[in-house]
């Protein structure tokens, strides 16, 4: 019995290792396709390209960071803060997202959001970024160190 148990944890650890949230998938799925949305992903394959090419240039740890980064998602508007809000109610009902950090200047707020769970190296980032001009929503999932993140907007085409 005990085998069983420990064999169906086993099987059960990839699945919790992608469970990133379904309600954030939804938000980016709905919005990603309506008019005055952009939307921009770099998926799994994506992401490793960008490994590789940090790898040829010598940078071992931005090489590293980007191979373990599953997805960065980012959806942005110039016409509604209702994406911020619908946004920060869905992290907000999630329950395992803890709020980082909070700033607001020149009447621009962003919060910075993040899930991990003692099962899963894997984590999720959210920020959310609103002002009068323009509202952006970012989901970052992988196992990532949360200092290293900030490397990635140092990546240049």
């Amino acid at each position: 019995m005990k085998r069983l148990i420990i064999i169906g944890l086993f099987m059960l650890l990839p699945m919790l290792s992608r469970a990133q949230s379904s309600a954030l998938e939804a938000l980016f799925d709905r919005y990603g396709a309506a008019e005055g949305f952009t939307t921009v992903a770099f998926e799994r394959k994506m992401m490793h390209m960008m490994s590789m090419q940090a790898a040829q240039r010598g940078d071992e740890e931005l090489a590293r960071l980007l191979d373990e980064i599953v997805f960065i998602r980012v959806l942005t508007t110039s016409d509604q803060i209702g994406l911020a809000v619908h946004a920060e109610r869905i992290v907000k009902a999630s329950k395992h997202f803890e709020r980082l950090t909070s700033t607001s200047a020149d009447g621009r707020t962003t919060q910075v959001y993040l899930n991990e769970t003692k099962l899963s190296p894997n984590k999720e980032l959210v920020v959310i970024t609103r002002s009068k001009d323009e509202t952006a929503v970012v989901h970052i999932f992988g196992s990532f160190d949360l200092h290293e993140v900030g490397r990635i907007a140092s990546i240049r085409p």
